[in-house]
């Protein structure tokens, strides 16, 4: 996802007392010295980076906030008084951000170099720092202590200095020495006599009784939990459900036989209705079209036109010749009637040329309407009078055709309730002519279930289980009743052997209470028990103790090896594709980076040059993939914004044409770009070039 400035709010910001606006893909703020560029640069690296310790900003500064779309699924806002900052949200997605992201992203007095003592502005710490886990490896070299990373490990013992974890590694090993000396004398003094042949017969009588116990417990829940299932699907399967399933498969039956006949009857309808459309469109042709007979203008009345404006026409000029003012107002009359006549009678002429155009449609309604009803057409009524004679047919065949959909609907609805109800019963799609044998097969499923019920009932009748006892652990052993008498009855008489032979082994006793802080008064079993618990935990301390020493040490061999493999790791890094891409993009050029000692290659398709040795302009062009790129890199590849303050301000005329180019370019692949400057040449560029490609997409911000 992209990540981009959407909006910039800020108050008493040096000379900018007020600006709140919405940015686009690319925004030029443009104003002379002293307008606010730089505390504008400086709200926006408060706001949105943790301060480098290289740049020296100002610590008062204006109040406002800056939103970001992109780093969650809602806009985030920024400000410089608050603590939290865009890494902070990077750092809990997982992403390690071991160089500060605002020397990425931030371009501030036009210096694009990543390291500016170095040649090329590019050194191999600051490759290091951005694109490798050093800061990582670090950090977890760190955690270990020292006194582990100086240990070894040789012929599977560890070796190094007793303190600290190490030290702790010898006193848990010794403390397990005791306690394995400690077992061994129970073992020879107690747990070979006959007080502990007895203990261990009663323990494995009681164990059997409490497995039966628990056997008979669990066969309780079982049929308790097979009566409530039987119980429920007997509710899902109930009479009244059944006999409401016979009922709308019997209403299913009714309607089938109402919509075939249904059917028949509106087919009937429908054939002999079917001019009906036809004839209410031929009389609305024929009213509109006007299709009765008209006859053709009288040539007369052209003829009296013509002649009129003849005659008109003649008077008039020899009125010029006898100078007759009567003659003007005679002739000019005569020839305003003769215009008058010759109009109407075209008028007329082209009406009746019209009706010619119609008679051809009047001519397709004659036959049409000959060949349908048999019978001539002599006018408007004919079609009218067949009109009335279909209506009452048509009208019929309408309510017909109704009363069919409703009638599917009501079969439809019925159905679907159901395939519903069969579908919730079964668990599958039932069709239709299955219906009845599924029914049967229900029908009978509910009386089986009333049987199962009864019996489910009269077992646990018979096992007599509370419901405290009752559980759901499965048992290792099946439920014998009596096999359950037979070990109560051998544990009474063992409990009274026990007391007769049982003698005092007071001392090694009191030793294994000592350790383990038991009582004295427990039970051997229970003493023997803490004590063996107690060796475990010792045993286990001491495994995850050595497992974490081994480990540790292992590590600190791969650490070592990792910080000799840097730079192999830099050269992949700064070849990976979120970085080549853009250096292909922005310099059209160069397409692959190389680190030698520590300098800096780039290489085209004919060769490979030292980067200090580029043009200015080459130069900052691959200083300004590069930050690109290492930022994408770090963030998952995705698009971010970039701000540039007078970034090109040192580069030459035209190198400043190709870098603009460069800007449009990463802007149509999805990079914002918020530059400010106070260069004429470089607004006009960006107002020439960028803003006629972007349109909507750029925005020009005037500050002073």
């Amino acid at each position: 996802m992209t990540i981009h400035i959407r909006n910039l709010q800020v108050q008493n910001l040096g000379p900018i007392e007020s600006l709140q606006e919405t940015l686009a893909q690319v925004n030029l703020f443009y104003g002379l010295n002293e307008s606010g560029k730089t505390y504008l640069v400086e709200f926006l690296l408060h706001s949105l980076f943790r301060q480098s310790k290289n740049w020296e900003l100002r610590k008062s500064i204006g109040k406002g906030s800056v939103q970001i779309l992109g780093i969650n699924s809602e806009p985030i806002s920024f400000s410089p008084d608050h603590n939290q900052k865009i890494e902070h949200f990077w750092e809990e997605a997982g992403r390690g951000l071991p160089l500060n992201m605002a020397r990425l992203l931030v371009v501030k007095g036009g210096e694009l170099a990543l390291s500016a003592g170095s040649p090329g502005g590019v050194d191999r710490d600051s490759l290091k720092s951005a694109l490798t886990s050093q800061a990582l490896l670090d950090q977890i070299w760190e955690s270990i202590p020292p006194t582990v990373r100086a240990a070894s490990l040789e012929n599977g013992q560890i070796l190094g200095k007793n303190m600290g974890l190490l030290k702790n590694h010898a006193q848990i090993r010794e403390e397990i020495n005791d306690l394995d000396r400690l077992l061994e004398e129970i073992e020879e003094n107690y747990s070979q006599g006959p007080v502990r042949q007895i203990e261990e017969k009663l323990e494995a009588a009681r164990n059997k009784l409490r497995d039966q116990h628990r056997a008979r417990g669990y066969l309780a829940y079982q049929i308790r939990l097979k009566l409530q299932e039987l119980t429920q699907q007997r509710e899902t399967l109930s009479t009244q459900l059944l006999q409401e399933l016979r009922d709308s498969m019997r209403d299913i039956e009714n309607l089938n036989r109402d919509l075939l006949a249904l059917e028949a009857k509106y087919e009937e309808e429908k054939s002999q209705s079917k001019e009906y459309r036809w004839l209410q469109t031929a009389i609305e042709l024929w009213e509109e079209k006007g299709l009765d007979t008209k006859k053709s203008p009288s040539k007369l009345l052209g003829i009296a036109g013509l002649s009129g404006m003849g005659l008109g026409s003649t008077l008039l000029i020899l009125e010029r010749m006898i100078p007759m003012p009567e003659l003007v107002w005679i002739g000019g009359g005569i020839t305003l009637i003769g215009l008058g006549l010759s109009l109407y009678y075209t008028i007329q002429q082209l009406e009746w040329s019209n009706q010619i155009d119609d008679s051809r449609e009047r001519i397709s309604i004659r036959e049409k309407y000959e060949k349908v009803f048999n019978s001539q057409l002599h006018g408007l009524a004919d079609l009218k009078a067949q009109k009335s004679n279909l209506q009452v047919l048509y009208i019929s065949a309408q309510n017909t055709q109704a009363t069919l959909a409703d009638k599917n609907n009501q079969k439809f609805l019925k159905s679907q309730a159901i395939e519903n109800t069969f579908t919730a019963l079964t668990g599958n799609a039932v069709p239709e002519n299955r219906w009845q044998e599924i029914l049967e097969e229900l029908t009978q499923r509910s009386e089986n279930l009333d049987n199962d019920i009864l019996e489910c009932k009269l077992q646990l009748s018979k096992l007599d289980v509370s419901d405290d006892t009752c559980h759901e652990d499965p048992a290792e052993v099946e439920y014998d009743p009596e096999l359950t008498q037979f070990l109560e009855k051998e544990i009474h008489e063992l409990e009274h052997t026990l007391a007769d032979v049982q003698a005092g082994l007071d001392t090694l006793k009191v030793r294994a209470c000592e350790r383990t802080r038991a009582d004295i008064k427990s039970p051997w079993t229970e003493v023997l028990f803490n004590l063996q618990a107690l060796h475990q935990q010792r045993l286990a301390e001491f495994k995850e103790l050595t497992a974490e020493l081994i480990a540790k040490i292992g590590l600190t061999s791969v650490l070592t090896q990792l910080r000799e493999e840097e730079d192999q790791k830099i050269i992949q890094a700064i070849n990976s594709d979120s970085v080549s891409n853009l250096l292909n993009q922005i310099t059209g050029r160069y397409h692959k980076l190389d680190l030698t000692d520590d300098q800096l290659f780039v290489y085209d398709a004919f060769n490979r040059y030292p980067l200090r040795d580029l043009s200015t302009g080459a130069r900052e062009q691959v200083q300004l993939a590069l930050r690109l790129g290492i930022a994408s890199r770090i963030c998952g590849g995705n698009p971010l914004f970039l701000i540039l303050d007078d970034a090109f301000q040192h580069s030459d005329w035209q190198r400043r044409e190709a870098l603009i180019q460069s800007i449009l370019n990463l802007a149509c692949s999805g990079w914002q770009i918020i530059y400010l400057s106070m260069d004429n040449h470089i607004r006009d560029l960006f107002l020439k070039k960028v803003k006629p490609a972007l349109k909507k997409d750029f925005k020009f911000f005037q500050l002073g």
